[in-house]
């Protein structure tokens, strides 16, 4: 028989919340009573049990019915402790209802938190939008004046004017789009699509930047015979663009940015964007796409704010596709974009 110290409550507990959670124990007092035996019997059988203090279990068919249990009080009487599987349940889906109530209002408040951020964001993207395009059409006034053509200083002022109001136009954009993302509005209409016209549309885009620094992009998706895809137009354009942007902006003068596609077994069109940059620091890799997190480029010359990729990492899977990369510090690192075949996966037409 076993038995236990008056203060041992804590093992009589988990043994009624095993009884409670029908698992398999062995029986403690090897009584062969069969599991089916009412509780009065059991009680009764309990006022046997010459330990100061003991506990019976009785199981049927692997499943603990009850744990009953006495000690004799200071005073000389029988104290009585019964546990059974529904007083015991009971107590669990209290307990877990209390749980899940808590981690509901922690929740519920992290959900308005986040959407309280996003729509400041949205605010402050359209009102920043506004007076910044007003500054840039402005600065494309002075620079188009032919009548009266700037000086050559001047000029260099009205450029820097106009590549750093790009840059910020385009900083607006992102948080924008990370606003409607987290905001779940933003809005995206698949459709089936070539994605060749787009993919020469996105190098003719980072054609001139790759020039300044003598990179030099390679095409590799053939001119025909690709699927279609079923994907939003502009949002697919926006996230092959990104890819082509950062493979130049991280690369190193005279480096090369290489564009090529394959369809993966999964019935995905993959487009990969290899480049010969800096590549991700090691022991970074699960940072990449975290917003706002340069990983350690925020002290270097080149120019952003770490929200790319993590905006089109929530477009892509919003568009039922993928993104992922491999990377090598001081190699450089191919990122790819996957993106669903149409239901035709009919094959382009277009040259």
């Amino acid at each position: 028989m076993k038995s236990w110290a008056r203060h041992d409550y804590g093992v009589l507990a988990l043994a009624g919340l095993v009884a409670a959670l029908t698992l398999a124990f062995d029986l403690l007092v090897p009584l062969g009573v069969a599991g089916g035996v009412p509780y009065a019997i059991i009680v009764v059988l309990g006022l046997w049990l010459p330990n100061p203090f003991a506990i019976l279990l009785l199981a049927g068919a692997g499943t603990l019915l009850t744990a009953v249990g006495y000690y004799m009080s200071e005073a000389g009487g029988i104290q009585w402790i019964v546990l059974t599987n529904r007083g015991l349940a009971l107590l669990i889906i209290w307990t877990c209802a209390g749980l899940a109530y808590y981690l509901h209002r922690r929740t519920t408040a992290a959900i308005a938190a986040s959407r309280a951020k996003s729509d400041f964001l949205s605010s402050m993207s359209h009102e920043l939008r506004t007076p910044l395009n007003a500054i840039l059409g402005f600065a494309q006034v002075l620079e188009a004046d032919k009548k009266q053509p700037l000086h050559a200083t001047h000029k260099n002022f009205v450029d820097e004017i106009l590549r750093s109001g790009e840059h910020l136009l385009g900083l607006i954009d992102s948080l924008l789009d990370l606003a409607q993302i987290e905001g779940t509005d933003l809005p995206l209409k698949p459709v089936d699509i070539a994605p060749r016209p787009i993919i020469e549309g996105c190098l003719d885009t980072v054609a001139e930047e790759a020039g300044k620094n003598r990179i030099l992009l390679s095409n590799r998706v053939p001119a025909d015979g690709l699927p279609t895809i079923r994907i939003d137009a502009f949002r697919f354009r926006q996230a092959v663009l990104n890819l082509l942007t950062n493979a130049v902006k991280y690369n190193k003068p005279g480096g090369r940015v290489i564009i090529e596609y394959s369809i993966r077994p999964d019935q995905k069109f993959r487009i990969s964007v290899n480049d010969t940059g800096i590549g991700i620091p090691t022991g970074k890799e699960g940072q990449v796409f975290e917003a706002f997190n340069r990983l350690g480029a925020e002290n270097s010359a080149t120019l952003g704010a770490g929200i790319d990729l993590t905006v089109t990492r929530e477009m892509m899977e919003k568009m039922d596709g993928d993104i992922g990369f491999e990377s090598f510090e001081g190699v450089g690192s191919t990122f790819w974009i996957e993106a669903p075949l149409a239901d035709s996966a009919a094959i382009e037409t277009l040259g």
